[in-house]
């Protein structure tokens, strides 16, 4: 018996060992590889985490607290967008026509801030000029004298990229020439040059009578004036002024000597806009000498349109004072200062004028 006790201890001791050298027998080997994998990687994330990194940008850089600006992707390390534009008279059907303009770009809505830019004659671009990438800018068209008109301020949103761009479509400026036609009488009116009275005469003229070049118009206080202009541009793919800014016929005929005088273009009737906010004070003052300011509907452009003026005198009044017309047009510019717009027919905030044109006018010589 005692042997066979031993004999039963022992085989237990060395079952006890045999299995303290076995693996666990909830992994296998493969299970084993995988947990000892994962505790590994465990530990290089967290090392990498807490290592210092070399030869890389912050995201927030600074500089002895200051932060530095940092380009999004859409802006060059500079910071700056090279602009480049162009003006194509869009009246010009039949050829690309380059055109000369001044334009100001205002970024963020301040004027103080404006880039000046002028575009070329020609397919080769102006030099660019740097804007600040990836803000809000304003496209002003200034006019240039009796070559550019002026259009509507452009938006070109946010200025972005290493470059930018844009065209645009400007009608070309061209001063004016007309014929006159006495209504009444049934004849054209001679101007103070050349003898023939069908011919176009530039604006600056001055109209006589149905007679000759050198006699007036008679009118007594029983008379009616009532003559129709056909007027166009002096040039072709052109127009004078932009009526989608502003273009208007002025009239100086004295309230003491005429009725109200009555226009019409191409049978519309035009409507007089002197002492309305349709006007500015300054530029009401500027024509102060106009007694009637009509707005033009359409434009006057290299298609004739007719322009028909009646007027007569006040009961008992001979007249012994002209009538003049003249037309004027609106424009973008900015005041001296530099810090605002400045939309006007044609007068600056120093008191000069624009000069969008030389002054387009056309007297009546009339006599009692």
């Amino acid at each position: 018996m005692e042997l066979e006790k031993a004999l039963i201890r022992d085989k237990k001791v060395r079952y006890r060992t045999k299995m303290a050298k076995k693996p666990f027998s909830g992994f296998s080997g493969a299970a084993w590889v995988i947990a000892i994998a994962a505790v590994v990687m465990a530990i290089v994330v967290v090392f990498t985490a807490f290592k210092p990194t070399t030869g890389a940008a912050a995201t927030n850089p600074t500089t002895g607290g200051i932060n530095v600006p940092v380009s999004d992707g859409s802006c060059p390390d500079s910071l700056k967008t090279a602009f480049q534009g162009d003006a194509i008279n869009n009246l010009n059907t039949s050829a690309t026509d380059y055109m000369v303009s001044n334009w100001r770009l205002v970024p963020d809505g301040s004027f103080s801030d404006f880039t000046a830019y002028s575009t070329a004659a020609s397919a080769t671009r102006a030099t660019a000029v740097d804007l600040k990438c990836r803000h809000s800018y304003m496209l002003y068209v200034n006019t240039v004298k009796d070559a550019v008109n002026a259009i509507e301020p452009v938006d070109l949103k946010v200025v972005a990229g290493s470059t930018s761009s844009k065209s645009l479509s400007i009608p070309r400026f061209s001063l004016l020439k007309a014929t006159a036609y006495d209504n009444f009488n049934r004849q054209y009116v001679y101007s103070s040059v050349g003898n023939t009275n069908t011919a176009y005469k530039n604006f600056g003229m001055t109209w006589e009578g149905t007679t000759d070049n050198a006699t007036a118009t008679t009118m007594t206080s029983s008379s009616i004036l009532d003559w129709s202009f056909t007027i166009q541009t002096q040039n072709q793919n052109a127009q004078f002024g932009n009526s989608v800014v502003g273009t208007y016929i002025a009239v100086d005929a004295d309230k003491d000597t005429f009725a109200v005088p009555s226009l019409w273009l191409d049978g519309v009737a035009l409507v007089n806009v002197k002492g309305t906010a349709e006007i500015s004070s300054d530029d009401d003052a500027t024509l102060s000498s106009y007694e009637y300011i009509f707005k033009l509907p359409a434009d006057l452009s290299s298609s004739p349109r007719t322009l028909r003026l009646y007027v007569e005198p006040k009961s008992g009044i001979n007249p012994a004072k002209n009538i003049v017309l003249r037309t004027v047009a609106k424009a973008y510019s900015t005041k001296s200062d530099g810090f605002t717009e400045y939309k006007s027919i044609f007068k600056d905030s120093d008191s000069s004028e624009l000069a969008t044109a030389t002054p387009q006018t056309m007297t009546l010589d009339l006599t009692p």
